[in-house]
């Protein structure tokens, strides 16, 4: 129960009508902290203003390449990943190309296994429940582990063709999302067993944080992208491969 003559209010004002003024020097210290916190907090709103996630651009289908400079090309023949990130009008948009050691088909089963990324991408993506298939539209449930950020739960209509090697998504306009986010994975063969993918995102939340955060979440789906569908698509072509070999 409560103390008698204490008002319970959020980051420790109580202390203001505490009227026994036990431990008040320590007491205010901690309030002062508090008070600097929240106004803190208070110049962000004013600073970054409120973010509307009014709705995104679907990227065309089939997406087109992006392309890549001579330099680029060798980057990414080198095994290593290249990014691009911009920003604007309260939201963060990016792309990754990089280098896969399986061919297109393997690497395409590992991007479009939609109700397994809890799995590839464990402590990232706590939820991936499919709820819906209509010919080559999936839906899928997603909750992100945005670390700092938070958790962010969104409902995603993909549109992934058996053929083509490319797949795209929106929201579904029907669930309430935490975020927006549009998007398309796409693989292009290098040699026989080798492939480049292509991971490019534009994402906005509605909320007037988001201006502090979108960096970290739009660094982390860039660069856990190339990880979690490289391992995993490297490692099936692997087994297959053992599998496949004569004894």
């Amino acid at each position: 129960m409560p103390k008698k003559g204490r008002l319970r209010v959020p980051f420790s004002f109580a202390i203001l009508a505490d009227p026994t003024g036990t431990n008040k020097v320590a007491s205010m210290k901690k309030n002062a902290l508090n008070l600097k916190f929240v106004f803190s907090m208070l110049a962000l709103v004013i600073a970054c203003g409120v973010v509307s996630a009014s709705a995104l651009t679907p990227f065309p289908e089939p997406p087109a390449n992006i392309e890549l400079t001579d330099a680029q090309r060798d980057t990414v023949a080198r095994g290593t990943p290249v990014f691009n990130k911009s920003d604007g009008a309260g939201g963060g948009r990016a792309w990754a190309v990089f280098r896969v050691n399986a061919p297109c088909d393997t690497t395409w089963s590992v991007i479009s296994d939609l109700g397994n990324y809890t799995e590839y991408l464990k402590g990232d993506i706590l939820e991936s429940t499919i709820y819906k298939r209509e010919g080559d539209f999936i839906y899928v449930k997603f909750k992100l582990n945005g670390r700092i950020a938070g958790k962010f739960n969104y409902s995603v209509k993909h549109h992934f063709p058996q053929t083509g090697g490319w797949g795209t998504w929106v929201m579904d306009a029907e669930k309430s999302n935490d975020l927006q986010s549009v998007g398309f994975w796409k693989v292009t063969p290098a040699t026989s067993t080798t492939c480049d993918v292509t991971y490019s995102t534009a994402l906005k939340i509605d909320a007037w944080y988001f201006g502090i955060i979108k960096g970290i979440l739009v660094s982390q789906g860039l660069e856990t992208a190339t990880k979690w569908v490289k391992k995993n698509a490297e490692q099936k072509y692997s087994q297959n491969t053992e599998k496949a070999a004569p004894k």
